[in-house]
């Protein structure tokens, strides 16, 4: 059981970073049921918070994300997912550490790295987040998500042409997987 709920916490982290916020929400709850038959609080906490995630209500997911970390500190999903609520919430200052608490714990996985990466990003450290997505693609060449956000650091860094590409290419990985995700790359082609 403990498996299948771990293999929801990828399914739903996938989900995410395709904006299928039902399809998530769907795994949530399932997450949650199965926590919860299985009186396993540390993963019932965190279900909970991602369904305040997925609401937006970052403040309640940090409540339920605080729980998730005082059952299990080195829970590296519980931390990245703190991060991105204190990033949210506007506090980035604060969610890097968390990010870099979750890649310590879980190295060899890319939504860590993406997700730090995006931190920097909304510090205007386009540089700096680069070498992240640059980490994420190591480990999963075809992220859409990581290509996408290295067209954008290099859009912001004045490296129009090398962004084009990046963009293109993330056209191309995301054509069937997520609309919201290509009108958002054609929208960033066409402010280049």
């Amino acid at each position: 059981m403990l498996l299948k709920i771990e293999e929801l916490r990828y399914r739903i982290d996938k989900a995410l970073s395709l904006f299928h916020f039902k399809k998530a929400e769907r795994l949530a709850k399932q997450g949650l049921v199965l926590s919860q038959k299985e009186k396993i609080k540390h993963f019932e906490y965190y279900f909970k918070a991602q369904l305040f995630i997925i609401n937006e209500d970052y403040q309640r997911a940090v409540y339920y994300l605080n729980l998730a970390l005082r059952e299990n500190p080195q829970d590296s999903f519980s931390l990245n997912d703190k991060g991105i609520c204190l990033a949210e919430l506007g506090k980035v200052g604060e969610a890097l550490p968390y990010f870099d608490k979750a890649i310590k714990f879980f190295p060899e996985y890319p939504t860590f790295y993406q997700n730090k990466g995006w931190a920097l990003t909304l510090k205007g450290e386009f540089q700096k987040a680069l070498p992240y997505f640059y980490k994420a693609l190591e480990f999963e060449p075809e992220k859409g998500e990581s290509i996408f956000s290295i067209g954008f650091c290099l859009e912001k860094l004045a490296e129009y042409k090398k962004a084009k590409d990046y963009y293109f290419k993330a056209l191309r990985l995301m054509k069937g997987k997520s609309r919201f995700a290509q009108f958002k790359i054609k929208e960033a082609l066409r402010r280049l």
